[in-house]
């Protein structure tokens, strides 16, 4: 598991952990039990790969620092 902090030119300190789960299917239960209705997330599955591009696995996140919504042309983020 890695911390990693930054301040942004705005002057928000953000706060970033990450953390590397083993290979195996179980690992990534975490993470869809976290995403939820209780909680925002995203879990996102490729099986292929190509050179220079994301390499094929699985990758998900729980309560996300920022929220990108839209309906029609409004876009908005929230914190």
């Amino acid at each position: 598991m890695r911390t990693e902090q930054y301040v942004t030119r705005g002057g928000i300190t953000v706060h970033r952990t990450v953390e590397d789960l083993p290979g195996d299917e179980a690992a990534i239960e975490p993470v869809i039990d976290g995403a939820s209705t209780r909680h925002r997330g995203v879990l996102l599955a490729s099986a292929t790969s190509t050179p220079a591009h994301t390499p094929a696995g699985t990758w998900g996140f729980v309560d996300p620092p920022l929220e990108l919504t839209s309906r029609g042309a409004a876009v908005r983020v929230s914190a």
